[in-house]
């Protein structure tokens, strides 16, 4: 026994001598213990060089798979230039290349990469060919692009989409002349993934490509317009497009106004793509010609500028949409006022209230929305000021935009028209009373109560609400209220004034005086209403 402990003290401080040791009845968990104490030891750079040799050994010796297989993963790891010979030596073995590959994938530079040349240049077989490509592909090495523009000329399929799939990594204007010279001899269900290879090697390439100026432009530019075939899908077009404008410079407008102005999808979301980078700095830039051009747009160039000018907050863009609000399709037109708020500022309000009040109900809550988020401090000042003249039909809209507004001081006139009979107006009043008030408010709460009509219910349910969250500062207010309330009122105050202690958490219809009780309290359970509309606690307004 002592003697097996110190063999294993031993093979814990030689991890490398404990895989010699394997053997297939150990099971996987052995390995797993090994890679452990692998990872361990090599955080010493000194120990890190030794164990990476001794896996390079365990490679050159004729032990199980397995063992063979792990020391490769575990080279991927730990393993530097000097451990490429040996996993070299496995890239013509069918059962240890993959893990082999993977080793100098991960150890890279030049010695790796030529290693994984000069296994391609023995290999005779396409698979195996392909799979060396990829791994070259993966290191970015140069060196390898005249062998995959020769595997393009090959008869596998699999060796020439591997190739193209390299040169697209490698990118390079090398790279872009061996897929151009291939275009020709492409079957019709290669194209795409050639059109892919090649729009690759241009992006790669990063800002050199987008300028027209840089020397080799003109292969590139060749490229663009070769991706720009109809033979290849929108996406790939769009991208070749955004890339083409990009490469124009300040050419790049006359390019996007003609996509605005046509009808080809693919040119209108490659210029899309172009005016969103950067947050949109192209589209600021070429703002005033873009608005020029506004009246030659087709509909659906100008729903995705605007699109931009909002995702980029552009202010300018306010211009655009006001354009737009009177555009005959409705969802367009409702777009822009939405827009039209977003972007706009206190000269907007005007327009937006007209809307709000003499429009189509699907206008009307569109301008609506868009006085929700105009950047006006005056707007919510000027609303109050105007609501005596707002039609019925358009009361619920304003009284929305003064609750997301945060209009604290249009609480007394929303209490006002809480108590009207019309029953949109009421409830409408009484949800932005829910979301703008207080405690303080209970006194008005208790008279839209007390007058009965379509928002006594709601505001019964927001008392309940605040005697919850508020109970001893809600309890004192309607103690007040319920000395000079008539009885029907008091028997609704009672059952508010309960909830600080009930085991109820939602109001409905019945709370309003001459309610039919439902519970000990006359309280409906916690979302037991599902009708429509807005709710607190589960029960609708």
């Amino acid at each position: 026994l002592i003697f097996l402990f110190a063999v294993s003290i031993a093979q814990a401080k030689d991890p490398v001598g404990a895989l010699r040791g394997w053997l297939p009845e150990h099971g996987l968990a052995t390995f797993n213990r090994i890679a452990n104490e692998i990872h361990a030891a090599s955080r010493d750079g000194g120990a890190r060089g030794q164990i990476a040799k001794g896996l390079a050994a365990i490679l050159s010796e004729n032990g199980p798979a397995a063992v063979r297989r792990f020391a490769c993963e575990q080279l991927a790891i730990v393993g530097g230039e000097a451990e490429v010979e040996a996993l070299a030596g496995l890239l013509e073995d069918e059962a240890l290349e993959t893990p082999a590959r993977g080793a100098l994938e991960r150890i890279g530079g030049p010695k790796a990469a030529g290693a994984l040349r000069a296994a391609y240049a023995k290999s005779e077989k396409a698979q195996a060919r392909a799979s060396l490509l990829g791994s070259l592909g993966k290191l970015g090495d140069a060196q390898a692009i005249p062998l995959a523009k020769a595997a393009l000329a090959e008869r596998n399929a699999r060796l020439r989409e591997a190739a193209r799939v390299v040169l697209g990594e490698i990118g390079g204007n090398p790279a872009i002349a061996a897929l151009l010279g291939a275009e020709a001899a492409l079957a019709k269900e290669e194209r795409q993934s050639w059109g892919s290879a090649l729009l690759a090697c241009i992006e790669g390439m990063g800002a050199p490509a987008a300028r027209a100026e840089e020397s080799g432009a003109a292969i590139i530019r060749q490229a663009l317009e070769r991706l720009q075939d109809g033979a290849q899908p929108v996406k790939i077009r769009a991208a070749a497009f955004a890339a083409k404008v990009r490469a124009a410079g300040p050419g790049g407008l006359d390019l996007v106004l003609e996509a605005l102005r046509g009808q080809d999808a693919a040119m209108l979301k490659g210029a899309f793509s172009a005016l969103r980078e950067e947050n949109g700095a192209r589209l600021r830039m070429w703002h005033q010609p873009i608005m020029r051009a506004y009246d030659t747009m087709a509909a659906t160039g100008r729903d995705g500028l605007l699109d931009i000018y909002v995702a980029a907050d552009i202010r300018a863009g306010a211009g655009f949409a006001m354009r737009m609000i009177n555009d005959e399709t409705p969802s367009r037109r409702q777009n822009a006022l939405r827009a039209l708020g977003q972007l706009g500022s206190e000269p907007d309000f005007d327009v937006l209230f007209e809307r709000v009040v003499g429009a189509s109900a699907e206008d009307r809550a569109a301008a609506a929305d868009g006085l929700a988020h105009l950047r006006a401090a005056s707007t919510g000042g000027r609303l109050m000021a105007l609501l005596p003249a707002v039609p019925t039909e358009s009361l619920p809209a304003v009284t929305d935009v003064l609750a997301r507004r945060g209009a604290r001081s249009a609480v007394p006139a929303l209490l006002s028209l809480a108590r009207a009979r019309d029953a949109e107006t009421a409830r409408a009043a009484v949800k932005a009373v829910a979301t703008l008030g207080d405690v303080s408010d209970i006194p008005g709460l208790v008279d839209v109560v007390d007058k009965g009509g379509p928002g006594a219910a709601g505001a019964a349910q927001f008392l309940a609400k605040i005697a919850r969250a508020e109970p001893q500062a809600a309890r004192e207010r309607l103690v007040v209220a319920m000395a000079t309330a008539p009885a029907p009122t008091q028997e609704v105050i009672s059952k508010i004034m309960a909830l600080a202690t009930a085991d109820v958490a939602g109001l409905g219809r019945n709370l309003a005086p001459g309610g039919k009780a439902e519970s000990p309290l006359g309280l409906k359970a916690d979302g037991a209403s599902k009708g429509p509309g807005a709710a607190i606690d589960g029960n609708p307004l």
